[in-house]
């Protein structure tokens, strides 16, 4: 099986850096409480007036290499590649920040470990690349291609209103994605 992982939200806490960098700057900021957020896009929870700051986060040059894991992530992907599927993390590229090539690449060696940054597949379109399945937080992937791999949402608050779809947690990905 040719299993594709979407990076962040799903693997590395996005949010979480997010966050973190942004006490450092902004202590004072009131951030959205996580179970109440509807938008797939982060700066989109935020009033437009905020826009400027968050971008300024996002283009901080370790902003990916420092994002937390979410926890169960790697070991399942880990646990997957035992198993003698073949894992690939594919992740879209974040345009605004030039580091985040080399920052996602070291992520992955890093967290995931030793080999896994040549497993990143950097795709601004995801229905470009063949697998079996695509692990991903949003609620929607659309492309040129009508997609080969099976869409399935790792689920998160601004996802739930997505059906149709299998929906997995790193506690339940081994009954969800059973043959």
């Amino acid at each position: 099986m040719l299993v594709l992982v979407d990076m962040d939200s799903v693997l590395a806490d996005f949010e979480a850096a997010f966050e973190e960098k942004c006490r450092l700057t902004h202590p004072d900021f009131e951030f959205i409480v996580h179970e109440e957020r509807t938008t797939f896009y982060l700066a989109d929870s935020y009033p437009p007036e905020f826009r400027t700051m968050i971008v300024d986060i996002y283009k901080q040059p370790t902003f990916f290499h420092d994002m937390p894991v979410i926890p169960g992530g790697v070991e399942a992907i880990r646990q997957m590649a035992d198993l003698g599927w073949q894992v690939f993390v594919c992740t879209h590229p974040f345009y605004i920040n030039e580091h985040n090539f080399a920052g996602k690449y070291y992520w992955a060696e890093t967290h995931i470990g030793k080999g896994w940054g040549e497993r990143v597949i950097f795709a601004s379109d995801k229905t470009m690349i063949r697998g079996d399945i695509l692990i991903d937080d949003k609620p929607e992937i659309s492309g040129v291609n009508q997609p080969e791999w099976e869409h399935i949402i790792f689920d998160r608050t601004y996802n739930r209103h997505v059906t149709g779809k299998r929906r997995l947690t790193w506690s339940n990905w081994r009954e969800v994605l059973a043959p």
